[in-house]
């Protein structure tokens, strides 16, 4: 019907700002696909975990989580090897809400490596992850850190 009225549709506009050179419009088309139906956005987020910017990635892992869809654990277990700590925080994150409990098992083991990792930058990502569930027993992993 909208499309009768000369208005395009959502997945038409997303397309089209997902296809704009500014990573923030980018970003912005994809914070809005957690809204709509798993199936229209889910082959959208997967490509965009191939986008250039890593800030975009993040995006799509994170969209990924709210959809709480059961596809998304085989996408997100490729996305925590990313390059960025940033797209690795939101996958591990996201398997947590869209994973199942092979998610939630899969983002304990991550993070069980990265909080044992010699480069310091790995361990960031281990507390900033943690940080972000929001588990209280997650505490004192985040106080050994600190030592």
């Amino acid at each position: 019907m909208l499309q009768q009225t000369g208005v395009p549709d959502r997945r038409s506009l997303v397309n089209e700002a997902l296809a704009r050179p500014e990573e923030e419009v980018r970003i912005a088309a994809l914070s809005t696909l957690a809204e709509v139906n798993p199936d229209e956005a889910f082959p959208i987020l997967k490509e965009a975990l191939a986008d250039p910017s890593a800030k975009v990635r993040a995006e799509a892992a994170s969209a990924m989580g709210k959809l709480e869809d059961e596809r998304a654990y085989e996408v997100l277990e490729k996305a925590i090897e990313d390059e960025s700590p940033r797209v690795q925080e939101a996958a591990l994150i996201s398997l947590t809400q869209a994973g199942g409990l092979d998610g939630v098992l899969l983002t304990a083991e991550q993070l069980k490596a990265l909080l044992a990792h010699p480069k310091p930058s790995r361990r960031r990502t281990a507390a900033r992850t943690l940080g972000a569930l929001r588990a209280r027993s997650m505490t004192l992993p985040l106080l050994q850190l600190l030592k």
